[in-house]
């Protein structure tokens, strides 16, 4: 049981990692009007511990995909920041893409002013 949540959080941590050197996130993002039902992602890295286990949906750009096993991730920025995404399949979106996904926010941990989540995406039925 301790191996299945240790792989979504060493491949968060190793995107994590990726993000660093990724840079800023992309301008090129929709106005707020069009985000709809959207959450930014700086919302959600401002306040973890508010989204913590909570369904969000975020739209962004991808980078920095990896696959480990039958499972993926990646990078996902919008205008606001960037943020790990955990896949339960070993398909992650391609580099560049503009996606719109739907998870749960996982807190892996706080001490401060510091912090380090993830989303974990929903499959689609």
């Amino acid at each position: 049981m301790k191996r299945l949540l240790l792989l979504p959080t060493l491949l968060a941590a190793i995107l994590a990692a990726v993000s660093c050197l990724c840079g800023p996130a992309p301008s090129s993002e929709a106005s707020s009007s069009a985000r709809g039902l959207t959450t930014p992602i700086a919302d959600i890295l401002e306040n973890p511990a508010r989204y913590s286990d909570e369904v969000v949906t975020v739209k962004g750009v991808v980078s920095g995909s990896l696959g480990v096993f039958s499972s993926s991730g990646f990078i996902l920025s919008d205008r606001t920041g960037s943020i790990a995404v955990f896949c339960p399949s070993s398909m992650a979106p391609g580099e560049g893409e503009t996606v719109k996904i739907r998870g749960t926010v996982h807190l892996v941990y706080r001490f401060k002013d510091n912090s380090f989540c993830y989303i974990k995406q929903i499959k689609s039925k």
